[in-house]
């Protein structure tokens, strides 16, 4: 959240969408739609012009990540939430993703690829006496807890490294 000269710019993600309108004059109604956004632990209503949302290129669906500038008009109860009217900038942002956790089994995924026998990959890794393939993903799973034939790399992601060297 980043508060610059009287305006707001929030990042989350869409959880409800509203369609709604209001006759401002008689001969003039203002239509709008009301989003419904999760920032973390906080909810924001974000109000935008129904004229002005082709202007955004998209049209915001539930569960799509966005960031939005606007001004921001606080709740002046607990039941409301904040609201964010008068937008500047509404565009769809990529959702934040999740580090994958690095297992032992995709480790041994990467490390036995499919279109090679066991055998030569035992050959590859230095492992002998190997009668089938789940002798030698538990000889690989072992020589992985010792942390033998795996390296990290900067990234935080293990590869093969060769054992003999």
């Amino acid at each position: 959240m980043i508060k610059n000269q009287g305006e707001i710019t929030i990042e989350g993600v869409v959880i409800e969408i509203r369609d709604g309108h209001k006759q401002i004059r008689r001969n003039y109604t203002y239509g709008y739609r009301s989003l419904r956004v999760q920032v973390g632990v906080d909810y924001y209503s974000v109000l935008i012009n129904t004229n002005k949302i082709n202007e955004y290129g998209f049209l915001p669906k539930v569960g799509q990540w966005i960031r939005v500038t606007g001004r921001l008009s606080q709740a002046e109860d607990d039941y409301y939430d904040p609201s964010i009217s008068w937008i500047s900038r509404l565009e769809h942002i990529k959702s934040p993703k999740k580090e994958p956790k690095i297992t032992n089994q995709s480790i041994l995924k990467v490390m036995t690829p499919h279109w090679k026998s066991f055998s030569q990959i035992a050959s590859e890794m230095g492992i002998e006496n190997v009668l089938n393939k789940k002798l030698l993903k538990k000889k690989i799973e072992d020589l992985l807890r010792n942390d033998k034939i795996a390296e990290t790399s900067k990234r935080g992601k293990k590869y093969w490294r060769d054992p003999n060297k």
